[in-house]
């Protein structure tokens, strides 16, 4: 990344923040990240990492590079655009996450209270949730805009963006979706889930397949999160 370059993202991240919680992120093509102006950068990785949209991400930069929109279905949001050189992605640079939509907290509070789910687990998915932004989605999507052209110097029309596709996905999966079932006792495992994600979390370890097999945090629809 050349210092021009890094000069014009870094005032296009400060400028986001002026009016809303949103964040710049810069990955490398692995998905490392290399940068990002969030100050909560464990939480809001593992928001990422938990969602369908990173193990999409990573699937469609193997053939594509036009900007993308991420959507889970949570109804979170991250707009992408890709930095290439010689035809290769060179660097992914996001902004997000937000809500395009209002959502209500409580909600989310209800179904958490029906879990069996320790205050500190309780406090740490709603403190996510209330610190993402809910935006119109002509402005976020104008954001997108601003972003791939700060990174290509190409101006484009909101049609030229490409959208997470669900066709091959079940729309009632797990929110958290596991690569594989483990035989462990429900009761033992939901506790023992829960102890280790919080303190992979708290590490900054963004590991979590494994313990994510455990994990009974479902969304069964946009913005209403089933806890059974």
């Amino acid at each position: 990344m050349d210092f021009l370059l890094q000069e014009k993202l870094d005032f296009f991240s400060k400028l986001l923040t002026c009016s809303h919680d949103l964040y710049y992120w810069c990955y490398n093509p692995k998905l490392d990240l290399l940068s990002t102006n969030c100050p909560n950068v464990t939480l809001y990785e593992a928001l990422f990492a938990l969602s369908s949209c990173q193990d999409y991400l990573k699937e469609y930069m193997q053939t594509q590079h036009n900007p993308l929109i991420l959507t889970d279905s949570a109804g979170l949001m991250w707009i992408a655009s890709f930095e290439c050189a010689d035809g290769k992605i060179y660097r992914t640079h996001l902004i997000g996450p937000a809500f395009i939509a209002d959502i209500s907290v409580k909600t989310f509070e209800k179904k958490l209270s029906q879990g069996q789910y320790s205050l500190k687990t309780k406090n740490a998915i709603l403190n996510i949730l209330h610190s993402v932004p809910v935006l119109a989605i002509t402005t976020y999507f104008q954001y997108g805009r601003m972003l791939h052209y700060t990174v290509t110097g190409e101006k484009i029309e909101t049609s030229a963006f490409q959208y997470q596709s669900y066709e091959k996905e079940n729309r009632d999966s797990e929110y958290l979706r596991p690569p594989k079932k483990l035989t462990i006792s429900e009761s033992h495992g939901t506790w023992a889930a829960e102890q280790n994600l919080m303190r992979m979390i708290e590490e900054g370890n963004l590991d979590y397949q494994d313990i994510l097999n455990l994990s009974l945090i479902h969304i069964s629809e946009p913005t209403r999160l089933q806890l059974i």
